[in-house]
């Protein structure tokens, strides 16, 4: 969740960090942020009128995928977050 200046990190209660402390490295890039927010468009576009195509699609099931890890991670209330590494993997990006 991006945050204003000077506003204070959440790291204590925040599912990237098992430490209390930040760690921007787990941190979606402009890239990756973009593909996600693509995804929420998909799912509230009941018409099809959002392109899909199979590189789409592809990256919406990954996507649900690691979403349904985190759901149960909380479920679980369990403080790491093992999901946030896999959509970076998932996406294209650096891994944690």
């Amino acid at each position: 969740m991006l945050r204003g200046p000077r506003q204070p990190t959440p790291c204590s209660a925040c599912p990237k960090s098992d430490d209390g402390k930040p760690h921007p490295e787990k941190e979606l890039d402009a890239r990756q942020r973009a593909a996600v927010y693509y995804h929420q468009l998909c799912g509230e576009d009941q018409t099809g009128l959002v392109p899909r195509d199979l590189l789409v699609v592809h990256h919406n099931a990954l996507i649900r995928q690691a979403l349904a890890a985190a759901t149960e991670a909380r479920r679980r209330r369990e403080t790491r977050a093992d999901w946030i590494p896999l959509l970076h993997v998932i996406l294209g990006g650096k891994r944690a």
